[in-house]
C-alpha cells in the first residue's frame, strides 16, 4: 500500500461527511458534534461501570426475593390448616359421640374451651341439617360471644356475651328467620363433599379480613348431618408481613386473581368505606394508598391479560417514576380452594446507593461539557438563525390559537418573502376560525336544547359528544361519560351487536329499542334514532343520532299486562277455590254444622271439610264426625292448587283408622313433598266429634216426646222396631259429647257454651303441615268434653288479622268477646229436654244463627274495609 492511498481515502471520507451534513439545518451542524463527542465519550465510560454494578445487584435481589418468597409460603402453611385441623377435631368428636348434635347445649361448654386453646381463629361454628346452629365468636379484644339456635330459642338465634369462664352473662341480640343451611358457608361445603374454603370477606366490627374453613361431616349412612365452620381473621398475615426486612425500602404483600388484597407488610387495612348499602368493600391493589403496592399491581395486570396466566414463579422488573424495582410474584395454592398470589417488590436503589452516587458523578460532569458545548454553539448560531426562530415562534402562536400574528418585513431576502406569505396566510386561517365558530355556536345551542340526548361515539365505543340531556339520562357527569365506552352503558351487551350490524348494514337506525343502564345501574327502556358518520372515502368514522327515554311508557305497558294476568289467574283461582268446597249445610240429624268461605281480592287458599264416619251396631252405639279448617300459603293458582292438594290428601286420610294426631302427622308426610319444592306449607286445625250414647231411665215427659218422635232418631231403624217398640224394650239412650283437638299451625277453636262462657286455648299449637316437623316430632290431640248446646266455632287467620279502616286487626280477644255476646233463641229451651238430641221441637238453628252473628260483628268492624286473605268459619253444634 503506497502513501498516497491513505490520504486519498481520507479525502473521500471527508466528501462524503461533509456532504451528510449538508442535508441537517446549520445550527444542528454547528451545535451537534461537540455535544456528540463529549456525550458519547462519557457516557460509554459510566455505562460500563453502570452495567457492571448491575448485574451484581440482580443477583443479589434474585436471592433475597426468593428467600423472601419461601418464608411467607412456609408460614402460609401453617397458618391456613389450623382451621382444617380445628374442624377434623370436631368431627372426630362427632364421630366418637362426644358430641351429639341434637343436643346443642351440650357443645357450648366445649367449643368455648376450644377457641381458647387455638389463638389464631375468630370464629368457631356447627350447623345440623336440623337446622340448628352454634358458634364461638372471638373479637380483637379477647371478648368471646356464643350464638345458639335450636328448639330451645324457638327457631331464633340468639347471640350471648360470656365471662372469662365461658358462661352467659347478657343476651345481645336475637336474629330472626336465621338457618344454616342456606348460607353460603353452609352451601359451599355441601356442593364439594370436602373441606373447602369460602372467599375472603371484611368484618364490620373491625374491619379485618377473613376467611372460613368448612366441611361436611356425614354420618354411618352417608347422609348428611352437620357442616363445621371455623374462621381466620387475615390480620396475622399482615403482621407477620410487616415484620419482614424486605431490603430497605421494600414491600410485600398478597393478593387474590381478582386483584382484591389480602395482606401487606405495610399495615394499611385491607379494606375501605362502606358502600351506599352500609357494606364494607375489600382493597383492590391497584387502589392501595401505598404507591409502591399499587405501581406494582398496575405493572401485573398491563403485563398480563389475567392475573389467572401467572402459574408459576415469575421474576420481573419494572420502572416508577423512573426508578426500577425487581419484583417476584409466585402462586400459592392450596387443595381446598386458596389461589393467591404472593408479591415481593425491592427497589433497585436499596442496592445501588453507591453506584447511582458514581452515575450521578458522571452525569454532572457529562451535563456541565454538554451545557459549555451547547452555549458555544449557540453563539455561534444565533446571529445565523435568529430570523428564523422568530419566524417558527410566530408559527407556534398561531398553533396555539393566536390568529393575530404579524411578522416584521424588515428584509428583501428570502426570509422577507417567507414572512410576507405567513402573514397572508395568517389572515386567511383566521377569516376561515371566525366563520367556523360561528357555525359551531349555533350547533351547540340546537345540540344543548334537546331533550332527547344527541350524541357521537366512535365504531369502537367511545364517546365524542353528548348534549346535557343525555348527561341527566345516565347521571354522568361529561367528563365521567366521555371516558367510559359505550358498550358499558348496555344492560345486555349483544344488543350492542345488533345495533352496529343493523345501522352498518342500512346506513341508519329508527326507533330501535334498546335497553340501557344508568350510572346507579337503574335499567332504562330506550329507543335510538342514528346515522353513520363516514369520511369522503367511505371511511366508517362511527354513529351519531338521539336516544329517547322510553321506561315510563314502557313499564306502564308491561303493568298493564301484569295486571290482566293477575285478574285471570284470580279468577281461575277463585273458581278453582269454589267447585272444591263442600256445601254449607250437611244433611246430619245429630248434630247441626254451618260452614263459610269468602275468599280475598287475593286468593289465599282457606277452605274447610267434614265427613261422618261410619256408625258402629246400636249394643256399641258411638258416632264420629271429623271437622277441619286450613289455609295454605301464597297466592293465586299456586294457593288453590296446594289447597286441593291439601284436601284429597285430607280425605283420602279419613279412610284410615287413625287418632287424631296420626292423622295430622300422616298428612303432614303426604303433604311435604308438594310443599317443600315450592316452599310453601298448609295450616289446620283438626277436630273429631264422638257422640257416646248410653241407656238411662225414661220420665213420662220424655216418654211422651219419644213416642212423637221419629224412629230415625232413636236409631229405631237400624232395629226394625217402631217408636212403641222401642219404647218397651230400651230404656232412652243418653249422650256424651267429646272432641278431640289438634291444631297444626292454625287458629284455635272457640267453645261457646251453654251456660254463655267462652274457652278459648291461645296455646293448642303445633307445626304447619309440609315442612316436615310434625312429622318428627310428632302432634297432640287435645280432648274436650261437650255438654248439649255447646258450639265449637273454627275461623281461619283471615277472621282475626280482619282490619278496620284506621288499620286496627280484629285480633283473638275482640272475637272472643264477640263469640261471648251471642245470644241464642232460648223460646224453646225446656229442662225436660236437656241431654237429647233431634227430640221434635228443639231449636236448631243457633249454629246458623251463630254463623251469621260473626259475619255481621266482623263486617261492623272492619267498615267495608277491602280484606287481603280469606275469612272461612265453621260452627258446630251439639
Amino acid at each position: 500500500m503506497t502513501v498516497q492511498q491513505p490520504i486519498k481515502f481520507f479525502f473521500l471520507m471527508q466528501a462524503a461527511i461533509l456532504k451528510f451534513l449538508g442535508r441537517f439545518p446549520l445550527r444542528v451542524v454547528l451545535i451537534v458534534p461537540f455535544v456528540v463527542q463529549i456525550f458519547v465519550i462519557v457516557s460509554l465510560v459510566g455505562w460500563l461501570s453502570f452495567r457492571s454494578g448491575q448485574q451484581a445487584v440482580n443477583n443479589v435481589a434474585s436471592q433475597l426475593r426468593q428467600e423472601i418468597t419461601a418464608r411467607i409460603e412456609d408460614t402460609l402453611n401453617v397458618y391456613l390448616e389450623t382451621p382444617h385441623v380445628v374442624n377434623r377435631i370436631n368431627f372426630e368428636a362427632i364421630r366418637l359421640g362426644q358430641l351429639d348434635l341434637r343436643n346443642i347445649p351440650s357443645i357450648e361448654k366445649y367449643l368455648w374451651n376450644q377457641i381458647q386453646q387455638f389463638d389464631t381463629v375468630s370464629m368457631i361454628a356447627l350447623g345440623t341439617e336440623f337446622g340448628d346452629y352454634i358458634e364461638m365468636q372471638r373479637f380483637q379484644d379477647g371478648a368471646v360471644n356464643i350464638g345458639v339456635k335450636d328448639e330451645n330459642t324457638n327457631g331464633i338465634l340468639q347471640i350471648w356475651a360470656t365471662d372469662a369462664r365461658g358462661n352467659r352473662t347478657k343476651l345481645l341480640e336475637n336474629i330472626s328467620d336465621y338457618d344454616p343451611r342456606v348460607r353460603p358457608w353452609y352451601l359451599a361445603a355441601v356442593k364439594t363433599k370436602v373441606p373447602v374454603w369460602t372467599e375472603i370477606y371484611p368484618y364490620v366490627s373491625d374491619e379485618t379480613l377473613a376467611i372460613s374453613a368448612n366441611q361436611p361431616f356425614y354420618s354411618n349412612r352417608k347422609k348428611l348431618a352437620a357442616v363445621a365452620s371455623t374462621d381466620l381473621t387475615l390480620s396475622q398475615i399482615n403482621n407477620f408481613l410487616g415484620s419482614l426486612e424486605v431490603g430497605k425500602t421494600g414491600h410485600t404483600f398478597i393478593m387474590e386473581r381478582s386483584g382484591l388484597l389480602v395482606a401487606s407488610s405495610t399495615g394499611e387495612p385491607p379494606t375501605v368505606a362502606t358502600n351506599s348499602e352500609g357494606e364494607l368493600e375489600r382493597l383492590n391493589a391497584i387502589d392501595s394508598q401505598n404507591l409502591l403496592i399499587s405501581q406494582t399491581a398496575q405493572h401485573l395486570a398491563q403485563q398480563y391479560n389475567s392475573l389467572d396466566e401467572i402459574t408459576s414463579n415469575r421474576q420481573l422488573d419494572f420502572n416508577i417514576d423512573g426508578q426500577t424495582y425487581f419484583l417476584q410474584v409466585t402462586p400459592y395454592k392450596d387443595p381446598r380452594g386458596i389461589d393467591w398470589l404472593i408479591a415481593v417488590v425491592i427497589p433497585q436503589s436499596d442496592f445501588m446507593t453507591q453506584i447511582n452516587a458514581n452515575v450521578q458523578t458522571t452525569i454532572i460532569l457529562s451535563f456541565i461539557a454538554l451545557v459549555v458545548a451547547i452555549i458555544v454553539g449557540i453563539i455561534t448560531t444565533r446571529w445565523v438563525v435568529y430570523p428564523i426562530l422568530s419566524l417558527n415562534i410566530a408559527a407556534g402562536n398561531l398553533a396555539a390559537g393566536n390568529w393575530n400574528q404579524s411578522i416584521p418585513v424588515d428584509r428583501t431576502d428570502e426570509l422577507g418573502g417567507l414572512a410576507i406569505s405567513f402573514n397572508s396566510m395568517a389572515r386567511q386561517l383566521k377569516d376561515s376560525f371566525d366563520t367556523l365558530q360561528a357555525s359551531e355556536e349555533k350547533y351547540r345551542t340546537l345540540f344543548e336544547d334537546s331533550r332527547d340526548m344527541i350524541y357521537i361515539s366512535t365504531p369502537a365505543g367511545q364517546i365524542v359528544d353528548a348534549n346535557s340531556a343525555g348527561l341527566s339520562l345516565f347521571g354522568y357527569t361529561k367528563e365521567e361519560l366521555l371516558e367510559i365506552n359505550a358498550l358499558d352503558l348496555y344492560a345486555n351487551s349483544d344488543d350492542r351487536s345488533k345495533f352496529r350490524q343493523e345501522i352498518e348494514q342500512y346506513g341508519e337506525v329508527k326507533d330501535f329499542e334498546i335497553k340501557f343502564r344508568k350510572k346507579d345501574g337503574t335499567e332504562l327502556d330506550c329507543m335510538i334514532t342514528a346515522t353513520l358518520r363516514q369520511a369522503d372515502d367511505g371511511t366508517l368514522l362511527g354513529y351519531q343520532g338521539l336516544i329517547r327515554d322510553i321506561t315510563v311508557h314502557k313499564r306502564a305497558e308491561i303493568e298493564r299486562l301484569k295486571l290482566t294476568a293477575i285478574q285471570q289467574e284470580l279468577s281461575i283461582a277463585h273458581d278453582m277455590q269454589g267447585s272444591l268446597l263442600p256445601d254449607f249445610y250437611p244433611e246430619w240429624t245429630d248434630i247441626e254444622v254451618v260452614c263459610y268461605s269468602i275468599p280475598a281480592k287475593d286468593v289465599g287458599g282457606d277452605f274447610y271439610q267434614y265427613h261422618q264416619f261410619e256408625t258402629f251396631e246400636v249394643s256399641k252405639t258411638a258416632q264420629k264426625y271429623a271437622f277441619a279448617i286450613g289455609d295454605v300459603s301464597g297466592k293465586g293458582v299456586s294457593a288453590a292448587l296446594l289447597m286441593a292438594t291439601s284436601l284429597s290428601q285430607f280425605d283420602a286420610s279419613l279412610t284410615l283408622d287413625l287418632t287424631p294426631a296420626e292423622r295430622m302427622t300422616h298428612l303432614d308426610k303426604t303433604i311435604s313433598p308438594y310443599t317443600k319444592p315450592r316452599r310453601q306449607n298448609c295450616a289446620m286445625c283438626y277436630v273429631e266429634l264422638r257422640i257416646m250414647n248410653y241407656e238411662s231411665p225414661v220420665g213420662e215427659a220424655s216418654r211422651l216426646r219419644i213416642k212423637n218422635s221419629s224412629p230415625a232418631m232413636l236409631r229405631a231403624d237400624e232395629l226394625n222396631m217402631d217408636n212403641d217398640e222401642v219404647e218397651k224394650q230400651f230404656l232412652i239412650r243418653d249422650s256424651k259429647f267429646l272432641i278431640d283437638v289438634v291444631n297444626a299451625g292454625c287458629i284455635p277453636p272457640y267453645i261457646k257454651r251453654v251456660d254463655g262462657s267462652v274457652e278459648f286455648d291461645e296455646e293448642m299449637g303445633g307445626f304447619s303441615l309440609g315442612q316436615g316437623l310434625g312429622a318428627r316430632h310428632g302432634y297432640q290431640a287435645h280432648t274436650i268434653e261437650l255438654s248439649p248446646g255447646d258450639m265449637v266455632i273454627l275461623t281461619s287467620d283471615g277472621v282475626v288479622e280482619a282490619n278496620n279502616n284506621a288499620g286496627d286487626m280484629l285480633g283473638f280477644d275482640r272475637l272472643m268477646e264477640i263469640v261471648r255476646g251471642f245470644e241464642p233463641d232460648t223460646s224453646f229451651a225446656s229442662q225436660d229436654l236437656q241431654g237429647f238430641k233431634n227430640l221434635e221441637g228443639l231449636n236448631l238453628s243457633d249454629g246458623n244463627a251463630m254463623l251469621e252473628h260473626l259475619k255481621q260483628e266482623v263486617f261492623v268492624f272492619t267498615e267495608g274495609a277491602e280484606q287481603h286473605d280469606d275469612m272461612t268459619i265453621v260452627v258446630v253444634r251439639v
